[in-house]
């Protein structure tokens, strides 16, 4: 089985991007079954990251592998909406 590789760019370390962090490992370990590998930025430690992806909203998911490169940007405390699209980040 092929581990999917993760970025996810949030904004700090306020309770928020913390809830959101929470809840996107949630949502990936359900979908994904632990098979994964997850990279957190901090888009305001690193703006030039975010800069250089075209990062604009937070919480930004992208998918780098396997191909084809995917982002989901939004809510990933809705966990049905969130694993509906997910699955299609499964190859």
């Amino acid at each position: 089985m092929m581990t999917h590789l993760f970025k996810l760019d949030l904004d700090g370390n306020n309770p928020k991007s913390v809830k959101d962090l929470k809840s996107i490992k949630k949502v990936l370990d359900l979908e994904f079954d632990n098979n994964y590998t997850l990279e957190v930025i901090d888009v305001i430690q690193k703006p030039q990251l975010a800069e250089e992806q075209n990062i604009v909203f937070t919480p930004t998911l992208i998918k780098i592998q396997p191909l084809p490169k995917q982002k989901f940007i939004g809510d990933f405390s809705i966990e049905p909406e969130a694993l509906n699209y997910l699955n299609g980040f499964k190859d």
